[in-house]
């Protein structure tokens, strides 16, 4: 029987990370994310898995996939480089200020529409004033139109149907002028008004960057034979095709599907706290499992204990950051850059300013004739020309002392970021591992765990395409949500009448996603539901989650729900009564399993593979050190080694610092620890090693 995969992608501001998997073997795939046709880049992976893999043709090799999943940063790094479409904004009276104050997530630091692209007009608006705010916008660069309105009496989706038809018929689509119109009432009917307009102008932003180049990737597919759904991955958890996704449910997604690999790994060596960093090319995300379970974060800058994301900051930097001296010599990082073309100087594609990556390369952390395993020839002079152009010669000192400033710059700004996200959600340093993942992950581990005073460090095989190892074992997900208006003192008197009102709505909902199943190829039988109460309490605004313990609620179950709720008000369940509880919403989550990646399927051994060669370093103090190189795919596990050491693959490299010690188990994932420290960590490596 032929051997059936999955294919599950990561499409980065930089490169692209792809895994092939069956039950035997795991193929990990990374190539170059062409920005100008996101379609090209992944025809590349997928060429390049055929030609491993043995195929004679991509149709053939399709016809032996089960899933292809696809998640991506894309959208994260449009907020960060702020490059998504100029938007006109039509606001109701009286918000400009609050929206303009409100921020957009997902970081909360600032709005994605300039003050004067943003128009008030009155809640019974008349044509003219509809008409002007349109014409006003328009003229000022807009390249889409967004209405929001509030609707005084009307209501804001009549109003707002209104508004979009005075436009049209000034702006017709077959005129030249024309100019796309939507309405938050499109894609939100929740009544409170600020989040429906974050979610309209955040999608709209970033909408055509996110859908056109996954609809030309399914035509591909389509060509080439594959029968199934592109599979689109979503911050969530879960996946469903195109056609269903939005841009904001693809935001981090690529960052968060990290997250929940590294809370599958967690499980699997029995890792109860642990940090996530996620660094990429062009952005480095921030997760945590506390006690053995991922924590969702707010969408703002604030954590909370609603379902959001599991993303808890995002910080522009990682390996193509563009560095650049101000005025006072004082080094900045990113938000900028390079991506794959031109990319850092060292690739010599005509980059000319110096990166994160020229920085490590002349730190001596990269093989000149290794990048990527030998696809790429990187060219030092060239790093170390742009570096004493730019920054060395500037401040007077050698190339490769300006080179490890930097490196110090990226590394004290993400780990004071680790110390924060510590501290913000009571974790204790002794007992938290970091879980260094991303190209560059494995670059900075040591040193993060040194700067922000941690005691473990793991790396794992998959870690440079861990976007994607996170994506394979997620299932197809659907998420909705209704508003509801209902005082709830969780007394048993009230019982019955609360759980018939929530069995409603759950009953609604669940017609809807029987729906949008079918549409993805699943029948009733094959779907799981689970459902959850938003809760607020009417003094402090706050919304709560609370799951339930079945998707239907009977009464038997209500002293269940009542004492899920106590917990989240710091009581037992009976001491909630009498304060102001409303339930001001139900979330319902349809489930259909499909395939996953084993994470026991192993990268193939590479016999050929040389490894005990020694590189020199560039490291504290200004001192160079010989490092013994060790090719991850040619060392027979389990086995332990000392720093200083590089570990080095085709799509990765980590630097163990001096005073660590290496210890890889048999799937090849490493664990890394000062050569002092008391193994006193929770969890670990049960295998025998050898040195």
């Amino acid at each position: 029987m032929a051997e059936r995969y999955s294919v599950d992608m990561d499409i980065g501001g930089t490169f692209t990370d792809a895994i092939f998997s069956s039950r035997r073997s795991m193929t990990l795939i990374k190539v170059d994310t062409t920005r100008h046709d996101l379609s090209v880049c992944f025809r590349k992976a997928l060429e390049r898995a055929r030609e491993t893999l043995g195929f004679e043709s991509v149709r053939q090799c399709l016809s032996s996939v089960r899933v292809i999943r696809l998640s991506t940063s894309l959208s994260t790094n449009l907020i960060l480089e702020r490059k998504g479409l100029c938007i006109g904004l039509i606001l109701a009276a009286g918000w400009k200020e609050a929206f303009l104050g409100k921020g957009i997530f997902p970081d909360g630091s600032g709005v994605l529409v300039e003050p004067e692209m943003v128009i008030e007009v009155g809640a019974e608006s008349e044509e003219s004033e509809v008409r002007e705010a349109a014409y006003r916008l328009i003229l000022r660069g807009a390249d889409i139109l967004v209405i929001s309105l509030d609707g005084g009496k009307e209501g804001f989706l009549q109003a707002e149907e209104r508004a979009r038809a005075v436009i049209h018929r000034y702006y017709a689509n077959h005129f030249i002028g024309s100019i796309p119109v939507v309405s938050g009432g499109q894609l939100s009917r929740i009544r409170e008004y600020l989040p429906r307009t974050s979610r309209i102008v955040f999608n709209t932003y970033a909408h055509h960057a996110v859908s056109g180049p996954f609809l030309a990737i399914e035509d591909y597919l389509r060509e080439n034979g594959y029968p199934h759904p592109l599979l689109l991955v979503h911050a969530d958890g879960g996946t469903s095709r195109v056609s269903k996704s939005t841009a904001e449910r693809t935001i981090s997604s690529g960052a968060a599907a990290g997250v929940f690999g590294a809370l599958r790994f967690s499980r699997i060596y029995g890792v109860k706290n642990a940090l996530t960093v996620d660094i990429g090319g062009t952005s480095t995300e921030l997760g945590v499992i506390r006690g053995g379970e991922m924590v969702w974060c707010g969408r703002g800058s604030e954590a909370d204990s609603s379902r959001g994301l599991p993303i808890a900051v995002t910080i522009g930097i990682g390996g193509g950051s563009v560095v650049r001296l101000d005025d006072t010599g004082r080094v900045h990082l990113g938000p900028g850059s390079v991506g794959a073309f031109p990319g850092p100087a060292c690739y010599g594609l005509g980059g000319a300013e110096p990166t994160l990556t020229d920085a490590f390369l002349i730190l001596g952390y990269f093989d000149e004739g290794y990048f990527l395993g030998g696809e790429r020839r990187l060219k030092r002079t060239l790093a170390e020309k742009v570096f004493q152009e730019r920054v060395a010669g500037i401040w007077g000192v050698s190339c490769e002392e300006a080179a490890l400033r930097v490196k110090e710059e990226a590394v004290g700004r993400i780990a004071e970021e680790i110390r924060t996200v510590i501290a913000r959600f009571g974790l204790d340093p002794v007992n938290t591992a970091l879980f260094a993942v991303g190209g560059c992950g494995g670059c900075m581990g040591c040193a993060l765990c040194e700067a922000a005073g941690l005691r473990e460090l793991r790396i794992f095989r998959q870690g440079s395409v861990f976007g994607a190892f996170g994506t394979s074992g997620m299932d197809v997900l659907h998420r909705y949500e209704e508003e509801v208006n209902l005082g709830l003192e969780p007394s048993a008197e009230r019982g019955l009448e609360v759980c018939d009102r929530i069995n409603g709505v759950v009953l609604a909902l669940q017609r809807r996603a029987f729906q949008d199943m079918a549409a993805e190829g699943f029948q009733p039988e094959g779907i799981q539901f689970e459902s959850a109460l938003e809760i607020t309490v009417e003094a402090i605004g706050t919304r709560w989650s609370c799951d339930c313990p079945t998707a239907f609620l009977w009464p038997g179950d209500w002293n269940a729900v009542r004492k899920r709720i106590g917990r989240l008000f710091g009581g037992d369940g009976a001491e909630v009564d009498g304060r102001g509880l409303r339930l001001v919403g139900i979330a319902l989550t349809a489930v259909a399993r499909v395939p996953h990646a084993e994470p026991d399927a192993l990268v193939p051994f590479d016999e050929a593979g040389s490894t005990g060669l020694e590189r020199r370093i560039y490291g504290q103090g200004g001192h160079w050190v010989d490092a013994r190189v060790h090719r991850w795919d040619a060392l027979k596990v389990p086995l332990k080694v000392s720093g200083p050491c590089i570990l080095e693959s085709r799509e990765t490299t980590v630097v163990v610092s001096p005073g660590y010690e290496m210890a890889l188990d048999k799937r090849r994932n490493a664990r890394i620890s000062r050569s002092d420290a008391v193994a006193c960590f929770e969890g670990g490596l049960d295998e025998d090693f050898h040195h």
